[in-house]
């Protein structure tokens, strides 16, 4: 009887051996068995600022001829204020600032996209956008609290934004489940294809009120789900970030936007774009967590969130730079 028990006792040993053995090869092998060729031709451009300091980056736009960058990201302590840094490629100088958004909520909001044109910073956050003198982000001291001139509300879902050509590109994330939108949003390609995001595009003009000829948008873009960021290259190729927690991310590029009729979105009926397989020219596979893009110099600037403290504990790939790439 007890040769028996005995026995029992060392296959419950074995088998709980077992389980933990091809755990733990499970886990070494999602930390370190796959690599990307997406490192192959990407370089690093900056150091993404603030990871320490519980700072999760969102958007990112590159102040034209200065080699500077301005990332805007949320805390993970979500008592903080939201923050705005600005990083000097050619000197190394960092420093943050606080942002007035003229409401407590929205300071501590979780500050998205972020763009520029000429002498006009755009931020988006919360359904609205914001609009900034870009020479306060270049003067002021670190920690400086910077007021926002103006801001209006979207009438979308405000979670990237991009500025290029005079235009200013505002769009929203869609998954399904957790980050819902309008259903007048979904665009139907075909049987097997549906965009549920739109983009709106609107002219920029810095002499108006938050720096675009109207609030009512110009034409709407149809774009693919889980878009975190958007920018367009100088062909006109247009370049979308494309993630959701730890699985890869997916950078699509797509030839020139489809025109598709008109979209009826609220009070407005707008010219419709689509980005779709009909026009996709490649898709990149790159690590998790890809955020926001920017385009210069003829290279496409990826930023992540995976080596921020919020997720650096379940990322398979912990990437601390803001990456770039040339298309070809």
């Amino acid at each position: 009887m007890e040769n028996t028990k005995a026995k029992k006792k060392i296959k419950v040993l074995i088998i709980i051996l077992s389980i933990f053995i091809i755990l733990s090869g499970a886990v070494v092998f999602y930390y370190f068995g796959k690599t990307y060729e997406f490192y192959n031709y990407s370089q690093k451009e900056i150091e993404i600022p603030g990871l320490s300091d519980g700072f999760t980056p969102q958007g990112m736009c590159i102040i034209d001829n200065t080699n500077s960058y301005l990332i805007s990201g949320y805390m993970k302590d979500t008592s903080l204020n939201s923050r705005i840094y600005y990083v000097n490629k050619q000197t190394g100088d960092v420093k943050y600032f606080y942002i007035n958004t003229l409401s407590t909520n929205l300071n501590k909001g979780h500050f998205c996209g972020i763009a520029m044109q000429g002498q006009t910073v755009w931020l988006v956050t919360d359904g609205y956008l914001f609009c900034f003198d870009l020479n306060d982000f270049i003067t002021y001291e670190n920690q400086h609290t910077i007021n926002a001139k103006s801001a209006f509300e979207v009438g979308i879902n405000t979670d990237f934004c991009y500025a290029s050509n005079n235009i200013l590109y505002i769009g929203e994330f869609y998954r399904a489940g957790n980050y819902e939108v309008d259903q007048s949003h979904y665009v139907s390609i075909n049987e097997n294809e549906t965009n549920h995001a739109i983009a709106f595009a609107f002219n920029i003009d810095e002499n108006c009120l938050h720096g675009i000829q109207s609030t009512s948008a110009s034409f709407a873009i149809s774009v693919p789900d889980q878009a975190q960021g958007i920018c367009i290259t100088n062909s006109g190729k247009v370049v979308v970030s494309t993630s959701y927690s730890i699985p890869d991310s997916k950078i699509f590029v797509y030839d020139a936007p489809i025109l598709n009729g008109e979209i009826a979105l609220g009070l407005q009926t707008l010219p419709l774009y689509v980005l779709c397989s009909n026009n996709l020219n490649k898709t990149i596979i790159a690590p998790s967590m890809s955020e926001g893009l920017d385009y210069e110099s003829g290279r496409v600037n990826v930023l992540f969130e995976s080596a921020c403290n919020k997720y650096k504990f379940v990322t398979r790939t912990r990437e601390k730079y803001v990456l770039s790439f040339e298309l070809n």
